[in-house]
C-alpha cells in the first residue's frame, strides 16, 4: 500500500482551521451591520470565480470570494495553511443563509468528485438543493467552464489551443489514473506530484539568470508532455516502489475504460490549471493577462445554456429572486 495522505489528527486540524475562518468571517460582517442589509450573495473560491460573477451580474448580487477574504484577513499563515477553499464555500454559505435577510448560493469546482464517485461505481451525492451550493459540473473547473464554452463559437482568444488541448488532455488521463490508484488504497503519487511538474517563475527567481533557466525548463516540459509515459516516469522519478511505472499505465488504461461516457466531453475530465498553463505558455502571457484576455470574450449570453447557470437560474426562480444575471 501506499503513504497516507495525511496525518491522523488533519481532519481535526482542518475543521478547527475552518472554524476559526468561518467565525471570524461571520463577525466581521454583524460588525460592519453588513448583514442587516437585504442582499443575494454568490460565494466562490478564486479569483478567476471572482472576476466571472463580478462581470455578469446584477446590482443586486454580491461576490464574495473566500481566495480574497483570506488574502486580507488577519488569520495567522499556519491556520489559512489548513483550510479548503471548496470546503469554505460550503462553510460560507451555510452560515450566511442562517440569516433571513441573505439569500446566499455557493459556486464550487467539480473538481474530480463525479470521476471518483464514476471509478466507485456510485453516484455522485447531489448536495447542491440541501446545501445551497452548485458545481461546475459537468465542466471540472470555472476554467474549463469558460474555455468549453467560448471553443462553441470559436471565440477562444489564444493561438495554439488545439497543441495545448491535446497536452492537458494527456495530463488529464494521468490525473485520472492517480485517482484510480488513490481509490485502490496506492496514495504514493498525488494530483500535487502532476501539478509540480509544470515550472514556474517563483522556482528559478532565486537563481542565477533566472529568465534563461525557466525559459529552458518550460521548453523541456513541453517536449515531456508530448509523451503520457514520458510523464509517467517523470512522476515517479525517485520513487523505490516496484512496478510503479506498470501500475500508473495500467490504472489510467483501467480508468480510460471505465470512464469512456464520464469523460466523453474534454471539459469534462481536464484541469483548468493545466491548459491555462500551456496557453500561457505559446501566447506569451502571465496570470493577469492571461485572465483579462479570457474574461474579455465573456458575456452572460453565451455561458447561460451551460449546466451550472441553468441550476443557478431554477435555483433563482425557487427562492422567487428577480434576475441575478445580465
Amino acid at each position: 500500500m501506499g503513504e497516507k495522505q495525511h496525518s491522523p489528527d488533519y481532519w481535526e486540524n482542518k475543521n478547527k482551521a475552518e472554524e476559526i475562518v468561518v467565525n471570524q468571517f461571520i463577525s466581521e460582517r454583524e460588525i460592519e451591520g453588513y448583514l442587516q442589509q437585504k442582499k443575494v450573495a454568490i460565494i466562490v473560491e478564486g479569483k478567476i470565480d471572482t472576476f466571472l460573477f463580478t462581470k455578469i451580474r446584477r446590482p443586486i448580487v454580491d461576490v464574495i470570494s473566500v481566495a480574497s477574504y483570506l488574502d486580507q484577513c488577519n488569520i495567522c499563515p499556519e491556520v489559512k495553511s489548513l483550510v479548503n477553499n471548496k470546503d469554505l464555500v460550503m462553510k460560507f454559505t451555510n452560515e450566511l443563509n442562517k440569516d433571513s435577510n441573505y439569500v446566499v448560493i455557493g459556486v464550487q469546482d467539480l473538481d474530480y468528485d463525479e470521476i471518483r464517485a464514476s471509478l466507485k461505481d456510485k453516484k455522485i451525492y447531489n448536495r447542491g438543493i440541501r446545501k445551497n451550493t452548485k458545481s461546475t459540473s459537468p465542466s471540472i473547473d470555472i476554467e474549463t467552464l469558460l474555455i468549453s464554452e467560448l471553443s462553441k463559437v470559436d471565440r477562444i482568444p489564444f493561438n495554439h489551443f488545439q497543441e495545448s488541448l491535446v497536452r492537458s488532455i494527456t495530463l488529464a488521463y494521468i490525473r485520472i489514473g492517480v485517482e484510480n490508484m488513490k481509490i485502490k488504497g496506492y496514495k504514493i503519487i498525488e494530483q500535487k506530484d502532476i501539478t509540480s511538474l509544470a515550472p514556474e517563475w517563483w522556482d528559478f527567481k532565486d537563481l542565477p539568470d533566472p529568465q534563461q533557466k525557466i525559459d529552458i525548463a518550460k521548453q523541456d516540459y513541453l517536449e515531456l508532455c508530448n509523451s503520457l509515459e514520458g510523464v509517467c516516469k517523470a512522476l515517479i522519478k525517485g520513487k523505490s516502489q516496484t512496478n510503479l511505472l506498470e501500475q500508473l499505465m495500467e490504472s489510467i488504461e483501467e480508468a480510460k475504460e471505465s470512464l469512456e461516457n464520464t469523460i466523453s466531453k474534454w471539459d469534462s475530465f481536464i484541469k483548468g490549471h493545466d491548459l491555462e498553463w500551456f496557453l500561457k505558455y505559446h501566447n506569451r502571457l502571465n496570470k493577469k493577462k492571461f485572465r483579462d484576455k479570457l474574461m474579455g470574450q465573456v458575456n452572460y449570453i453565451l455561458i447561460q445554456k451551460h449546466k451550472m447557470f441553468e441550476e443557478l437560474e431554477s435555483w433563482r426562480k425557487l427562492k422567487k429572486l428577480p434576475e441575478l444575471f445580465a
